[in-house]
């Protein structure tokens, strides 16, 4: 009987690790950025994922600018500049991502940009945006 429990306990033990192995072998990786994650949740082709990345180099310079005049006016102290600026800054997001989404199917870019329009509408301009 005490070798029939010891086989039992094994046998349950070997199946447990196995199932958590499995798991976590079978887990989806997390998108390494925004674009990844954009090709993947977009069912993007590779002549979009190619205007995109375009798209999203050339931002980045403009959208570095954008964020080293946020950290100015606020280390100013000065209310009203970082008001404008947080402006500009979420004006010239929101085209952006307009013109993310005019490279997409338009259901896809419908949807785009239901899920990170809301996003930029509470955006603090304490980090980048974040997608997804």
């Amino acid at each position: 009987m005490k070798r029939l429990l010891q086989l039992v306990v094994l046998i349950l033990a070997v199946g447990g690790v196995s199932f958590g192995v499995t798991r976590w072998l079978a887990r989806e990786q997390p998108p390494a950025d925004s674009l990844e994650w954009m090709t993947r949740e977009f069912s993007l082709s590779a002549d979009q994922r190619a205007a995109i990345a375009r798209l999203q180099a050339d931002y980045a310079v403009v959208y570095e600018a954008h964020c080293v005049a946020i950290m100015a006016a606020r280390d100013a102290g000065d209310p009203a500049e970082l008001k404008r600026l947080e402006t500009v800054c979420t004006t010239a997001t929101r085209a952006h991502l307009h013109a993310v989404a005019a490279c997409m199917d338009p259901a896809a870019a419908r949807r785009f940009l239901a899920l990170v329009e809301p996003k930029l509408a509470g955006h603090r301009h304490e980090a980048p945006l974040g997608l997804p």
